[in-house]
C-alpha cells in the first residue's frame, strides 16, 4: 500500500502533471487535498485489514486456550 501512496504522490507532483493541473485551473492546494484524501483512504483500508487479522488471531488464541483447558 505504501507503494501506491508514493506512486500517487510522484504522479501528482511531477512537473508534467503539475503543469497540466495548474493550467486547467486546479490549485496546488487541491492537489495536496487529493493526496491527503487518497492517503487517508488507504490508511483506513489498511486499518480495517489489520483489525480483521487481529480478530482472527484472538479467536485462534481463545480456541487454543480452550483446547488446552479441555486437555487438562
Amino acid at each position: 500500500m505504501a507503494i501506491e501512496i508514493r506512486q500517487l504522490t510522484i504522479n501528482t507532483v511531477s512537473p508534467e502533471s503539475a503543469d497540466k493541473t495548474l493550467t486547467s485551473g486546479q490549485s496546488t492546494m487541491n492537489m495536496v487535498e487529493e493526496i491527503d484524501d487518497a492517503a487517508v483512504a488507504l490508511l483506513e483500508q489498511r486499518m480495517a485489514s489489520i483489525k480483521e487479522s487481529m480478530a482472527v488471531e484472538v479467536r485462534r488464541l481463545i480456541a487454543e486456550f480452550m483446547e488446552e483447558q479441555r486437555n487438562r
